[in-house]
């Protein structure tokens, strides 16, 4: 290899390198910024679709999850191609625990994908109808939380 090609070679390897750490370092704030956007635990006691009706309802939730994505699919980008490029190629060890990251990073993003898209399809698909009760009016109107704890807030 001649000199100018190794130049060359090196200028290329410099750049993907500089594009990696931007990469991690964009992925790492995007996914610090939707993590702190996330909404907060809600009343003990509730289910988990009662829960996640909860979360999908709060206006923060597809912002901080957006954010959140963004974050996961460039690190994912970063370490795809920290495995894919020489810098591990005289520690092969290395190079596995890079592949075995980039594999799991990009298993992330898509189930963050995932999440994002089954959010926006539980909210968008109108909810079934409770069957009323004929024994009380209030019952028609149900709350989130648990009978025990919205009793307890309904009385003093």
């Amino acid at each position: 290899m001649s000199t100018v090609e190794q130049n060359e070679t090196n200028e290329r390897e410099r750049r993907t390198n500089s594009l990696v750490a931007w990469g991690l370092l964009a992925g790492g704030a995007s996914y610090f910024a939707g993590g702190s956007m996330h909404p907060g635990e809600d009343p003990p006691g509730l289910s988990v679709k009662e829960h996640l009706l909860l979360l999908y309802g709060d206006p923060s939730w597809y912002p901080s999850h957006a954010l959140l994505l963004v974050g996961t699919v460039l690190i994912a980008a970063s370490l795809v191609a920290i495995a894919r490029g020489k810098s591990f190629a005289a520690a092969p060890r290395a190079h596995t625990v890079a592949t075995i990251a980039a594999t799991a990073a990009v298993l992330a993003a898509v189930a963050a994908l995932l999440h994002l898209v089954a959010a926006s399809r539980q909210t968008a698909s109108p909810q079934p109808r409770a069957r009323r009760s004929s024994t009380s009016a209030s019952s028609s109107r149900r709350s989130p939380l648990p009978r025990s704890a919205s009793a307890s807030r309904s009385s003093p």
